[in-house]
């Protein structure tokens, strides 16, 4: 049990951290709709340009700090930018960029420690890299969409004084990171060694982190291109997708931000579904991998000619997490697997990470131009052609091996 005790406080901040971010979001979504209202793009866009600057800190922060530290550090930075965004009302575009981007920044972090720890934990448990990397993709789902959900309920329904709710699940995060045990130098080590010589030392080692990070960054973008540009496209059209579909049914079937949140229930189901039947998957992972990601760009294609109703709509939102479960879970614990095997975890999910936040602000601000331009069904054929484009070019590196 105690090789399980860590994976599972690991499991409890992942489920947190999921959340917490799409509480955030879908909250403040709906607080700013009456003032500078900025659409779900343009919020998901400061996310990650945020997430950018974490991940190109990320690998030289993760490799010289202790890991538990970093997390309550985490939780109480967010938690004072979250209390300034309380007490100081958010009236212009740029407020809202500094505030989003700021929580972006300490979410970006915290992606790169989940990907650490979850190439940790292969090692630490023994079980495959796809059930590992699969368990913490459906914890990672299904509170991404409890939070979803919640965060445009707790607006509803509270307004203003929801922020409360944020505040107090990053006191939960700080006070549960504490008791992760990854780290080998304990509090009674510090004190037995000094701190300032604890000091010292990682500052130390912190130099070296930043001196080696470009070098770490081309290898690992070297010798995984294919597998890092290709998930973090996966993510990024996977994410428009989803949040399209609930504004859509806010637009055409007058539907409360909450209920077409519900949506998002549709499709995390299917990923949930996606990420199980992947887990078996890994003996033939690129065969999969390919037949998977030609029904990804199918269905996405095929979207606007199933969204006559709410029904239909959910239905397709399904399909399509099922897909991308499935395709997503075997490209991700391939990567997070093979960067454990060589000691590159830190400036490994770094790399990933910072890869998978320009995607994603390049994917949300061109969605976002292309919908307001051209519409709705013009913005799923690009995306299912990218999609598709992109499998067939890679063809010899997936159907291939």
């Amino acid at each position: 049990m105690n090789k399980y005790k860590t994976f599972i406080i690991f499991i409890i901040l992942t489920a947190i951290w999921s959340s917490l971010f799409s509480i955030i979001k879908y909250f403040i979504w709906g607080y700013l709709q009456d003032s500078i209202a900025p659409d779900l793009q343009v919020l998901s866009g400061y996310l990650s340009l945020g997430g950018i600057f974490a991940y190109l800190l990320g690998g030289a922060i993760t490799y010289t700090f202790l890991k538990k530290y970093l997390l309550f550090s985490l939780s109480f930075l967010t938690l004072l930018f979250v209390l300034l965004a309380y007490l100081v009302p958010i009236e212009t575009n740029f407020g809202l960029a500094i505030i989003i981007s700021s929580c972006g920044f300490f979410y970006g972090l915290w992606v790169v420690l989940r990907n650490i720890l979850i190439a940790i934990e292969i090692k630490k448990t023994g079980m495959a890299d796809t059930k590992v990397n699969a368990i913490i993709s459906v914890i990672f789902i299904i509170f991404l969409i409890i939070g979803t959900i919640t965060g445009s309920k707790i607006f509803e329904m509270f307004g203003h004084e929801g922020f409360i709710v944020i505040i107090v699940l990053l006191v939960i995060s700080s006070i549960v990171s504490l008791y992760l045990d990854y780290d080998k130098i304990s509090i009674k080590e510090l004190f037995i060694n000094g701190f300032n010589n604890y000091k010292l030392d990682r500052q130390k080692k912190f130099k070296e982190a930043i001196k080696n990070f470009l070098p770490e960054l081309v290898y690992i973008y070297k010798n995984f291109t294919f597998i890092i540009i290709f998930a973090s496209l996966i993510w990024a059209i996977g994410t428009v997708v989803s949040q399209k579909a609930v504004e859509y049914s806010v637009e055409e079937f007058s539907k409360l931000p909450s209920e077409a949140a519900f949506l998002l229930l549709y499709s995390s189901l299917g990923a949930i579904l996606g990420n199980v039947a992947s887990s078996f998957m890994g003996k033939k992972r690129w065969k999969y991998f390919f037949f998977l990601n030609i029904f990804l760009g199918i269905l996405i294609i095929l979207f606007p000619h199933f969204n006559g109703t709410f029904t239909t709509v959910g239905v397709m939102a399904f399909l399509i997490g099922v897909v991308f479960g499935g395709s997503t879970n075997l490209i991700e614990s391939f990567f997070l697997m093979k960067i454990g095997e060589e000691n590159k975890k830190e400036y490994g999910a770094s790399t990933y990470g910072l890869v998978l936040s320009i995607t994603i602000v390049l994917i949300m601000f061109l969605a976002s131009f292309i919908d307001k331009k051209f519409g709705f069904n013009t913005l799923m054929y690009t995306l299912g052609t990218i999609i598709l484009l992109v499998n067939i070019l890679n063809f010899k590196k997936t159907l291939g091996k």
